[in-house]
């Protein structure tokens, strides 16, 4: 008898498999789940059941037929709304967009589908995942506190067990916020690692990433190695070579270098509560073998004004046309959000860019000097944001608010193209989620999988789920 408790994708890749679960029961139970918890969390603005159980039914055919497409074959998984879907509404959160359906995939949503994954659904995000606005969606701990942004449909989805993983996107820390506020995993991968192509609207954002959202490191490199790859068609897109995912087997800490940046980021922007449930993460990486190595990264102090500047500005390039063309479109906190990135100056612009070339040359220089594997880093400074304090208002980019103050902790990996991977680290006194970032060197995403599967097979976090999760199960 298969358990009602959420299943990894590796545990219900095997199970398949091996025949004791078919896709369609799996299906339908998250369906179950979804019809369960939505009227609460609001995670989906598309459940497509009936279409997901056609294709988990020819999964299921295949299987007994002995074809298995991939580890993933067979495992259901929904999509943040800013990727394109076929014959499945893609409207970004935007009226701009409201009834459009698509006749092609997003890249990754098109490998995902032909690795035989079944796609449930389309996930919340902030109107075109520019950040200005507060969806419906609500945090799986605690439904009063903000769930992150943007993709937040597909953080609350896999936590709350709707979903065995999702995608994000990723341009400021919109799949790792998410992933702590809601304790699962979200992997930002290297910048041109995952194709782009599909995702709206179509621009150049050289911030933006594709990734996975887990609940552990492990399903996190098994979505991976389907989505990866390079694909002429995304200019962004880089000819790396392929990524393997690792054995499972295969995993340690035992001399693992890594870097603690402690005056930046374990400094008094950390949130007193957050501050221990960090600290013992250190500790745990240390236990089980790692050095933690002191850094000091002075230009980290120019990752806020640089970020939202180049953010901003590429942004509003993307939306140029429907700006000048629909602007009456846009929510009212977007279009002011769009037109503040239209009268940025080209020098302000390009003080931004060299800004972000001094942080790529520090972190490079602190990478190589002290041998490091990877970063340790706080997702977020702070345990929460209450819904109180965004509603009725666009989300500000000032660094006196709470939402500038934890975007630094993100966004630098975006401006060094890094990848980044949140894994969930415990929960403060008052019960919230908290995160820790391992942040890699470019294209080695393997190294900080394998740091972060040991850190989880220790730590065990992902096995702790929201009460809304298991008390929706057993209605």
């Amino acid at each position: 008898m298969v358990s009602d408790a959420r299943l990894t994708a590796r545990e219900a890749s095997k199970l398949i498999q091996t025949g004791e679960l078919t896709s369609v029961d799996l299906t339908s139970r998250l369906i179950e789940q979804a019809r369960a918890t939505e009227h609460t969390l609001h995670a989906y603005t598309c459940l497509a059941a009936d279409e997901a159980l056609e294709s988990a039914a020819r999964a299921d055919a295949e299987v007994a037929g002995g074809r298995v497409r991939s580890p993933l074959h067979g495992i259901p998984f929904g999509v943040k709304d800013v990727l394109l879907t076929a014959g499945m509404p893609t409207e970004a959160g935007s009226r701009l967009l409201e009834g459009f359906v698509p006749d092609a995939d997003a890249e990754v949503v098109r490998r995902l589908r032909e690795a035989g994954a079944v796609l449930l659904g389309k996930l919340e995000t902030q109107e075109f995942a520019a950040g200005q606005n507060v969806p419906n969606t609500r945090c799986a701990w605690n439904t009063s506190h903000w769930p992150g942004g943007s993709s937040a449909g597909s953080g609350v989805s896999v936590a709350v067990g709707s979903a065995t993983f999702a995608l994000g996107s990723d341009a400021g820390g919109s799949i790792r916020l998410p992933a702590a506020l809601n304790s699962i995993v979200g992997l930002k991968p290297t910048y041109g690692r995952v194709s782009r192509r599909g995702v709206v609207p179509a621009g150049t954002s050289t911030l933006d990433c594709v990734g996975p959202m887990t609940l552990t490191a492990d399903d996190a490199a098994l979505v991976l190695e389907v989505i990866a790859g390079y694909d002429p068609s995304d200019p962004g897109s880089a000819d790396a070579p392929d990524f393997r995912a690792i054995d499972p087997d295969r995993f340690g800490l035992s001399g693992a270098r890594l870097g603690v940046e402690r005056s930046f980021f374990f400094g008094e922007t950390l949130d007193d509560a957050v501050k221990p449930v960090a600290e013992q993460a250190l500790g745990a990486f240390e236990r089980l073998g790692a050095s933690l190595i002191d850094i000091d990264l002075p230009a980290l102090r120019l990752v806020n004004a640089s970020s939202w500047t180049i953010f901003v500005a590429e942004t509003a390039a993307a939306h140029r046309t429907w700006l000048l063309e629909q602007r009456s479109g846009y929510g009212a906190g977007t279009r002011r959000f769009l037109q503040m990135g239209s009268l940025l100056p080209d020098g302000v612009v390009g003080a931004a860019r060299r800004a972000r070339r001094r942080l790529i040359d520090e972190m490079r220089s602190i990478f190589a000097a002290h041998d490091l594997d990877a970063l340790l880093v706080p997702t977020s400074p702070l345990p929460f944001i209450g819904l109180e304090e965004l509603d009725g208002a666009e989300i500000m980019l000032s660094a006196a608010t709470d939402v500038g103050q934890i975007a630094p902790y993100m966004f630098f990996a975006n401006l060094t193209g890094q990848p980044a991977i949140s894994m969930p680290s415990g929960f403060t006194a008052d019960g919230d989620p908290v995160g820790i970032q391992i942040v890699g060197r470019p294209f080695d995403e393997a190294t900080i999988l394998s740091i972060a599967r040991a850190y989880e097979g220790d730590t065990q976090w992902y096995r702790t789920e929201p009460p809304l999760a298991s008390s929706a199960r057993s209605l």
